[in-house]
């Protein structure tokens, strides 16, 4: 995905209109944000209400067709590669936003900001994340037969800054809204399959490896047992920390579409004992 860093209060200035606000109420159950602090992963159903579903995959549709996707690689930026094997899908960056008069826009309004509105409710958990904090946001379409490897988010990007500088930006919390209404119980596939997640000294091992050039992104490690599979029903949402909740999406039977972010921060020093 292409890399836009921007602070909280700079997101919505280049996709929202100033009077612009938003339809629907979308607030986190303090539950969920609990779950989110103590377990590494939260799932909310019925986060996003139907009819945005609808109109974001109209959004996608109309994207598609002007070109506006490409094929999603694995690995980090300077070692990106396509690899079917691992991963078949197809992504579209929404920082920088596409232009103006491609696609549903008024549905692009809305999930910047209920984006921007959930980015200050993670930055609330007891989890500190470290601002300035900047966002990753795309959408994801999964073929007929789609699917990712298990995998740990990419820890760490070098991004330039506004002043020209090259920073270290690590993921902090990864985040999925599912679009496709009618999917449970159907047999379809498409699941996220989440694995127990790292504990913190185990996090930071991979970390440590990662600064040492390895890539981590694709697991090689033993299976770690599964937490959930989590149906890919519209209106969902899932969070989890990007560094400690090893991840796949498993083989999808028909079209999928949804949602894809980060909210990263300034990578911390590492320390390369850990390896």
């Amino acid at each position: 995905m292409a890399h836009y860093l921007a602070t909280y209060s700079a997101w919505v200035l280049l996709a929202l209109a100033p009077s612009a606000a938003l339809a629907y109420s979308y607030t986190l159950p303090p539950a969920a944000l609990q779950q989110l602090h103590t377990d590494g992963l939260c799932v909310v159903p019925r986060y996003i209400e139907p009819q945005l579903c609808e109109d974001l995959i109209e959004d996608m549709k109309m994207l598609r067709e002007a070109g506006a996707f490409i094929s999603s690689g694995v690995g980090s930026n300077d070692k990106r590669r396509q690899e079917g094997s691992i991963r078949t899908s197809h992504q579209c960056p929404l920082f920088p936003p596409p232009k103006p008069h491609l696609g549903n826009v008024a549905a692009r309004r809305e999930l910047y900001g209920l984006v921007d509105d959930l980015g200050y409710q993670l930055d609330s958990t007891a989890r500190p994340l470290h601002r300035p904090l900047n966002l990753e946001l795309g959408y994801l379409h999964y073929p007929e037969g789609g699917h990712y490897g298990r995998h740990f988010d990419v820890p760490a990007h070098e991004v330039v800054d506004g002043r020209g500088r090259s920073v270290t930006q690590e993921r902090r919390v990864s985040f999925l809204l599912y679009l496709n209404t009618g999917w449970s119980g159907k047999g379809y596939g498409g699941e996220l399959r989440v694995h127990e997640p790292l504990d913190a000294a185990e996090s930071a091992q991979r970390k440590a490896l990662g600064h040492r050039g390895f890539n981590v992104e694709i697991s090689s490690d033993p299976v770690r047992p599964i937490r959930a599979d989590v149906e890919p029903e519209g209106g969902t949402l899932v969070c989890f920390y990007s560094d400690s909740v090893e991840h796949e999406v498993l083989v999808t039977h028909r079209e999928r579409q949804c949602v894809v972010g980060w909210l990263r921060g300034p990578a911390p020093p590492v320390d390369l004992s850990a390896g």
